[in-house]
């Protein structure tokens, strides 16, 4: 299982940042910025890396939120994603690196976007915390 790491940046005006995935895996999808995790970094670091390559922002603080592992049809799950959270207040973006496009989203536009697998779960519990 190969290790991976998001953020998901929440506002106090309750959007959410998503960037559009350009590489396979979920390629054409939504997801929170994040990435793999690469050797000797441990998934904060490799989550706060990713939103800066990806968005250009950068995290003042990022906390473990949650675990993920999201399968791909039938298939076992081939990732486990540490999912980061981040209190960011809306800033504009520039998508970089591996996205195509970003955006920050009120939480019920995000749920009608083409999501990455598990993204769903995690907006839908951003909506009833919020």
């Amino acid at each position: 299982m190969k290790l991976a790491a998001s953020v998901c940046c929440f506002s106090s005006d309750q959007s959410v940042l998503l960037v559009r995935r350009a590489n396979p895996p979920s390629q054409g999808l939504w997801a929170f910025p994040g990435g793999k995790v690469d050797a000797g970094e441990t998934p904060k670091e490799a989550a706060i890396r990713e939103l800066h390559e990806e968005t250009g922002l950068k995290a003042p603080s990022a906390e473990l939120w949650r675990i993920s592992r999201p399968q791909q049809g039938a298939l076992a799950p081939t990732y486990e994603i540490h999912v980061f959270f981040a209190s960011q207040e809306v800033t504009p973006v520039t998508a970089r690196t591996d996205a195509t496009d970003a955006e920050w989203f009120k939480v019920d536009e995000a749920l009608r976007l083409p999501l990455a697998a598990g993204i769903d779960a995690c907006l839908r519990d951003l909506k009833r915390a919020n």
